[in-house]
């Protein structure tokens, strides 16, 4: 061992990280009991005050984001944007991106203070913004957002601020609505028509937990028919429809606790039928494949977009090698019947020329010519319309060549293995299909969701910890920004 020179302003920098990372209150400075603790640890560490703390913060702040910066300059792909009123007066920017590795990742790049109320042009206005403070603006691939009717006019105020030509398909892919959202919506209105045959399930559930003696009663009949009491019963929660589902669970497989209970307890007079339990396991049963399918789009490490369509079927999952257009045509022949062929050709359609495109951009980016007509000369060009008509019955031709996706379609897909990863196969099968894994690169890393798993199935939103809603926004702002930057370099490979 050596001897150390001790460093108050690394000490004093490493503070400030750690109370970035862990979320501490600055309030933690002025804490008796963490003095007396770096005392113990450096008698001649002055623990510093709130003002310099935040000083510190600002300026750790201001580096972490040049690198981000630096980060999103240097990405070969495109980047998707998720958009949240992370509370009612805040939104948080996300930048979602495939890395240089192949790795899922993301960076919050705002969480801007808008203040009430927050039409559309306000929010416009401060998204244009930060895309362009980032430098985003002309590699973007989608934003996606809740769906609310402001949102949806404020994806049409985006579009007229941004090069159109720069976006895929001109825009006409920009808007990504949250399926979390979708499902929520779904699943609320769903339960709503079913209710009253919940409601005397939910009677019986209140009754047994209405008094610890009842509780206790409860308890002591499973010991006595022998069943595990591994679960407590509990009601559900109004804001929260997942609640409703577990609520279900658990009560179903109490069934014969019930039945025996009201044999012992007179004024228990809500037992269900052996209708409304049958009714009640088929409710469960759907709500447990919503429920599935909402931990799965709102978990932390967000998902690549191709997981979505085996379990909603209503995009195009062509990119995954297990798929590819199969899946589309299983499904589309069951949701579409005679029309199916029809849809599925309007998604090719759509898949081919995305490929035309990015042919197109790699040919630019190499310094090949583009198939464009110079209109400059319109007027004084007899032949103009010739070139046009040259032009389209080049690419008309070109369209009986077999092109890279025709062969990639053609392949036999890969077997269904749970733990497949498609990045890794994407990154492996770059040199066969080029401009099939750009287009993967940029369509696998957009967000399917815009809400994290614990407000998933709740209509409450996102709250701040009281320590920290206090704070003035730019504090706040340089806080959970740079918490975003520095985790993400912790947990480096990963989202």
């Amino acid at each position: 061992l050596g001897t150390g020179s001790y460093d108050a302003e690394n000490a004093r920098r490493e503070l400030a990280y750690a109370i970035i990372i862990h979320e501490y209150p600055l309030a933690i400075v002025d804490h008796l009991g963490f003095k007396r603790y770096s005392t113990a640890l450096q008698p001649l560490f002055q623990v510093p005050s709130k003002n310099t703390m935040k000083k510190g913060i600002f300026k750790i702040y201001a580096f972490e984001r040049s690198i981000a910066l630096k980060l999103l300059d240097s990405l070969q792909g495109r980047v998707a944007i998720r958009s949240d009123m992370w509370t009612s007066s805040n939104q948080v920017v996300t930048a979602h991106y495939i890395d240089g590795n192949w790795n899922l990742q993301s960076r919050i790049l705002r969480f801007i203070y808008v203040p009430a109320p927050d039409s559309s042009d306000k929010l416009c206005n401060v998204l244009v913004d930060c895309l362009m403070d980032w430098n985003i603006d002309t590699k973007l691939s989608t934003i996606t957002l809740d769906n609310c009717s402001t949102n949806d006019a404020m994806i049409e105020k985006i579009k007229d601020k941004l090069q159109l030509s720069t976006l895929l398909r001109d825009g006409s892919l920009f808007h990504m609505r949250c399926c979390a959202h979708i499902l929520n919506l779904i699943v609320k209105d769903g339960l709503e028509v079913v209710k009253d045959g919940v409601e005397k399930i939910r009677d019986s559930v209140a009754y047994w937990t209405a008094t610890p003696k009842r509780k206790e009663k409860f308890e002591e009949t499973t010991k006595q028919l022998r069943i595990p009491y591994n679960k407590s019963l509990g009601l559900d929660c109004p804001t929260r429809w997942n609640s409703t589902y577990k609520m279900l669970e658990i009560v179903i497989s109490y069934e014969d606790i019930f039945s025996r209970l009201k044999q012992r307890e007179a004024q228990h007079t809500c037992l269900p039928t052996t209708l409304r339990w049958q009714f009640a396991k088929d409710v469960c049963g759907k709500l447990k494949l919503f429920n599935a399918i909402t931990e799965l789009f709102s978990t932390t490490k967000h998902p690549t977009a191709n997981m979505y369509f085996p379990k909603i079927c209503e995009s195009c999952n062509f990119l995954d090698p297990r798929y590819k257009m199969e899946l589309l045509e299983y499904y589309y022949e069951k949701l579409y019947d005679h029309e199916s062929f029809s849809q599925v050709r309007m998604i090719r359609q759509l898949c081919y020329d995305l490929v035309y495109d990015y042919q197109l951009k790699m040919s630019k980016d190499l310094g090949g010519s583009s198939p464009t007509i110079d209109g400059s000369n319109v007027g004084n060009d007899a032949l103009y319309e010739y070139d046009i008509y040259i032009m389209r019955k080049k690419r008309a031709r070109s369209s009986f060549v077999k092109t890279e996706l025709d062969h990639y379609l053609e392949e036999y897909v890969l077997p269904r293995i749970a733990d497949f990863d498609i990045l890794m196969w994407w990154k492996l099968n770059g040199i066969k299909y080029p401009t099939l894994q750009a287009i993967a690169r940029d369509i696998l890393a957009i967000p399917i969701s815009t809400v994290a798993s614990k407000s998933a199935f709740s209509t409450s939103g996102q709250i701040l910890s009281p320590h920290r809603s206090r704070l003035h926004w730019s504090t706040l702002e340089a806080l959970m920004c740079t918490r975003s930057w520095l985790w993400s370099v912790e947990t480096s490979g990963n989202v």
